[in-house]
């Protein structure tokens, strides 16, 4: 069983899937990413503020997901001071929301609950999946 098959199988749980939606959390993904990329390019919040012509809080807001939603036009100076550019913002249609999110959840979950390398995850997922007990363990993710 692949990772698509295995979503598929979970999202037929009407428990599984109403928590799975209910984690979806759109200032939180923003905050990683703004503080990603910020330290990827080496910046501090007040040096990559500098280069925005803000201040250091509301970059700080931003990365702790305390603020409003930052506007397009916002991320849009981030993304150009931190040399990266924004993808436009679509509507995803629900199978490829799933499909995205549950690989994702799923790898994480694998990957931190058994403390397994990138190289074994795919043969965990499968071992777990012959596992009874799987389903209630990943609904944990």
């Amino acid at each position: 069983m692949d990772l698509k098959e295995l979503k598929q199988s979970l999202l037929k749980d009407p428990e599984f899937k109403k928590e799975y939606y209910n984690k979806k959390d759109l200032a939180f993904e923003i905050s990683e990413m703004v503080k990603k990329m910020r330290i990827k390019n080496g910046l501090t919040q007040k040096k990559l503020a500098k280069l925005i012509k803000t201040k250091q809080p509301s970059i700080a807001r931003i990365e702790n997901g305390t603020a409003t939603l930052p506007t397009l036009n916002f991320l849009q100076k981030i993304a150009m001071a931190l040399n990266t550019y924004l993808i436009p913002p679509r509507f995803a249609s629900l199978e490829e929301t799933e499909t995205v999110k549950v690989e994702v959840d799923l790898y994480k979950f694998v990957k931190e609950e058994y403390r397994v390398d990138d190289s074994n995850i795919i043969t965990k997922i499968n071992e777990l999946i012959k596992n009874s007990d799987t389903k209630k363990s990943l609904l944990k993710v």
